[in-house]
This record gives structure tokens, sequence and C-alpha cells, in this order.
């Protein structure tokens, strides 16, 4: 099941079709809220839909007689303003399980198999878990973490990555109000201990970094007044 988009067309879609059925939506606005999922559960009620306000493709299917349409690929960053449009709000119920996917680096798993978690100790490997090896992320950036580790890998850089400081984490920035990129799970942290939050003399390399922005994404090292060397987003401004 794929959950619907928080925000844009197909949600307008979805909300026009809710009216015309009877069901109240509120305003036709693109915003997947409250009283657009309240609807969702009283038409999947209706018609002996599993009920979970999610819009997966049975939900999809029964309303419009289509396959629920798949997402466009993401080719480049999207400005951190769009995240909500483009990834989806993470606050919303389900949103998790439909969003978040493996990012499978079992083809490097050699290389990185003594990577752990900056906050735990060495015997905690950050990538090795009961029957895969890597993390979460969100699916439509799945591929572009893989990409990054393979230019990791292919020029001998592996070595450099010591420790994971993590992905999927919903919080708001630093000293700041809005959410970080770590919200929507498409930014990841390496070495934090070594590259902290505003420290200038960090040790991240460039050429460990321009592994991940030759991908597209943004590293934070190359941010001015308070640099986050650790960091690593598929999102432009900060």
């Amino acid at each position: 099941m794929l959950l619907i988009e928080s925000q844009g067309l197909l949600v307008k879609k979805l909300q026009q079709k809710l009216f015309e059925l009877s069901y109240n939506t509120g305003s036709v606005d693109g915003i997947f809220g409250p009283r657009t999922q309240r609807a969702i559960i009283c038409f999947q009620r209706d018609n002996n839909l599993d009920i979970d306000g999610v819009v997966g493709d049975e939900t999809w299917k029964k309303l419009f007689n289509e396959p629920f349409p798949q997402p466009l690929a993401i080719e480049t960053p999207p400005s951190q303003e769009k995240c909500f449009q483009i990834f989806g709000d993470f606050r919303i119920p389900g949103w998790k399980e439909q969003s978040l996917v493996k990012c499978d680096l079992s083809e490097f798993k050699e290389e990185l198999k003594d990577v752990f978690f900056d906050w735990m100790t060495e015997n905690d490997k950050a990538f090795i878990h009961n029957n895969w090896f890597g993390f979460m992320t969100h699916k439509s950036v799945a591929s572009k973490f893989q990409e990054a580790f393979r230019n990791v890998i292919s020029r001998g850089l592996h070595k450099q990555i010591k420790t994971f400081g993590g992905c999927f984490n919903p919080r708001q920035i630093r000293g700041g109000q809005s959410w970080s990129t770590h919200s929507w799970g498409i930014a990841i942290d390496i070495n934090p201990k070594w590259n902290r939050f505003g420290q200038k003399n960090f040790e991240m390399s460039e050429n460990l970094a321009r592994c991940f922005e030759d991908i597209g994404f943004v590293w934070g090292g190359r941010w001015t007044g308070f640099p986050d060397a650790m960091h690593f987003q598929y999102a432009t401004v900060r």
C-alpha cells in the first residue's frame, strides 16, 4: 500500500471525489488533514475496506477504478520548504509505514561492517540487522543513498566512515522551529563525534563529501556561520 502525498494535485483529486460521493473533507485544498482522513475512514467502512485512514491501492481503486498512481522519481533535490509537499507529512498516522523503506547496502557489507552507531559502543553495528544490511530511509531517496555509498566504496574512502548518526528522526532543527530534514528520512549524519554542529575545524574530508554531493546531496559542511559537517541531506537550502 502507498500513503498518498500530504499535499498536491492527487489530494485535491481525492477530496473532490469524496465530495462528489457526499463525504465531508472540508475544503478541496490539496492538504491531507484530519477531516480528509476521517472522510477516508468513513468511505473505507462503507465499502468493507481495511479501516486505517490510509489511501492505498485498494482504497484508490475503489474510488477511481484505476491503479494508484506511482510517485514520480525525484531526480534533483527539492527545496527544503517543499519537503512536506514532496515527501509527505510524517505526522500523519501511517506515514512511517508507507513512506520508509530499507536502504539496502548489502553489496557493501564487507566494507561497511564495522561502522557503528555514534551514541553506542563499537559493538553496536549501525547497518547490521537480523536479515538485512543498511538503514531505513524515505522510499524516494533510497536509491540516491545507495549511489552515494557506491561512490564511497569505488573511491576507496569507506575507512573514513567510522560512525553513523542516523537517518530518520522527526525533530526540529537545532535552535530553530522548522523541521529537520531527518524528519522525512532524507538526511544522514556521518562521524558526528568529529564533525559536530557549529564545529569549524571539522574532520570530514572534501573527497568523502563529494561522494554524496555528486549525487545531489547538500553537505552541511559548506554552510557558513554554523557548519554541520556530519550532515548530508537530499534537499536544498537549510
